[in-house]
């Protein structure tokens, strides 16, 4: 890959990897996201939250006072 280069891959279903940078400076942006057609879909949509925005803490917090 070169500079300015993305990949989308499902993390879950490929090997991946990252070899040592060797330069003075970089950024990375990692997105996650959950298939329509995954087994998670839609329990993990918002990461187990209400929706997007949501406190996930408190949200936590609630589902373990209900189980």
């Amino acid at each position: 890959m070169f500079e300015g280069d993305a990949c989308v891959y499902a993390g879950t279903e490929v090997e991946h990897w990252r070899e040592r940078f060797r330069i003075g400076g970089y950024i990375q942006l990692f997105l996650h996201f959950v298939a329509k057609h995954s087994p998670n879909y839609p329990k993990l949509m918002f990461d187990g939250r209400e929706c997007l925005g949501a406190d996930f803490e408190r949200q936590r917090k609630q589902t373990l006072k209900k189980a």
